[in-house]
């Protein structure tokens, strides 16, 4: 096993909350890796982009999984790559402790997906899309969902659950039109997104905040809307903090994950 700490290991960790756009971010930092096309479904969802978890060594990811789901500390102590001379790129659902990270990773670089309390309407509306419409449609356009067919057939099943529990108690005229949800009217998104914000008590996960000196070369905030409003920033940080130049494919591929982008927002309003 790897010695501690990791000094050689070139490791990225994208801390966010769900409906944040963190599987973009993680997917676009592997293209600056390998140049390969970002893989954006017709929902504008990167879940099926699975690059960024290939260099896990399973063990260790298991090991911190436990940790962390008993938020026990430190859970960096467990994580190893299957090959040391590979970028690790890691996705953080949890709040973690930045000293912990530089410690077992010191150039390790976090990018934390922040966002505001106007922005939930927004990830509510990423969320339902990508993680409940886009499963239950299954019309992700592109032959790798059989690679994923399994997974998918399991997200399906829950998405379905998720939807139908929702709906029959919340909105229950809604609750029929389950194999029709890619096909809903804007109000009708609309009113699924606004009560269940309105139900579920949503807070905000990653506010905005102020890096402290001792992190500074470490973490780096990112705010959510500037994903997409400010590619060139997004681009031009993510060159900087990976130390590595943006080839034509990293534009390409954010572009094409904007335009996907609109589907979202011509069913909502919102973006």
């Amino acid at each position: 096993m790897t010695t501690l700490p990791l000094d050689n290991i070139e490791c990225y960790n994208i801390v966010f909350h769900g409906g944040t756009r963190g599987n973009f971010i993680g997917a676009l930092m592997q293209c600056f890796i390998d140049n390969s096309p970002v893989y954006v479904s017709k929902y504008g969802s990167c879940h099926f982009d699975k690059r960024c978890g290939q260099n896990y060594d399973p063990a260790s990811l298991s090991a911190c999984n436990q940790a962390q789901y008993f938020a026990q500390s430190p859970k960096f102590k467990y994580l190893r790559p299957l090959d040391t001379s590979k970028p690790l790129i890691i996705m953080d659902h949890m709040i973690i402790d930045y000293d912990e990270f530089i410690e077992y990773f010191p150039n390790g670089k976090t990018i934390v997906i922040t966002h505001t309390h106007d922005d939930l309407p927004s990830m509510r509306a990423n969320l339902l899309f990508k993680n409940i419409i886009e499963h239950i449609d299954l019309m992700v356009g592109h032959t790798i969902i059989n690679e994923y067919s399994s997974v998918l057939a399991t997200n399906k099943k829950q998405a379905t659950t998720i939807w139908k529990k929702f709906t029959s108690k919340y909105i229950p005229e809604l609750e029929s039109k389950l194999y029709s949800c890619h096909k809903l009217s804007k109000e009708e998104y609309r009113r699924y997104i606004d009560i269940e914000l309105e139900t579920l008590n949503h807070r905000v996960t990653f506010p905005p905040f102020e890096v402290q000196d001792k992190h500074k070369n470490n973490i780096f905030p990112l705010a959510y809307d500037v994903i997409v409003k400010d590619k060139n920033y997004v681009i031009d940080l993510i060159s900087k903090l990976m130390n590595r130049p943006a080839t034509d494919e990293v534009y390409i591929s954010y572009d094409r994950y904007l335009s996907a982008q609109q589907l979202i927002y011509d069913k909502t309003g919102l973006i």
